[in-house]
């Protein structure tokens, strides 16, 4: 488990409701960034020839790449909207 389970963890014992999607989405692609992360690690330095340097190149590339993906988040859950029909 991770610290950012923490509130998902904490919103679920709290209510009665199951999670969003959306709370899944994220806890599943949290877990699996820290499984993945230490092994990509490993086969750089690996294919390399154990030269750690290239790890600290690496990594600012995967936080402009984070960054990047994290400009479209907005403030709170995601919220479906209703569609609206013409006939209303």
């Amino acid at each position: 488990m991770t610290p950012a389970a923490l509130p998902l963890i904490l919103s679920l014992a709290l209510s009665a409701c199951s999670p969003s999607p959306q709370a899944l989405a994220t806890q599943t692609a949290n877990v699996s960034t820290a499984i993945a992360g230490p092994n990509v690690n490993g086969w750089l330095v690996q294919l390399t020839g154990s030269n750690y340097n290239n790890v600290m190149i690496v990594a600012p590339i995967f936080m402009v790449v984070a960054l990047a993906m994290m400009l479209g988040v907005k403030r709170g859950e995601a919220v479906m909207a209703e569609a609206v029909t013409a006939g209303d």
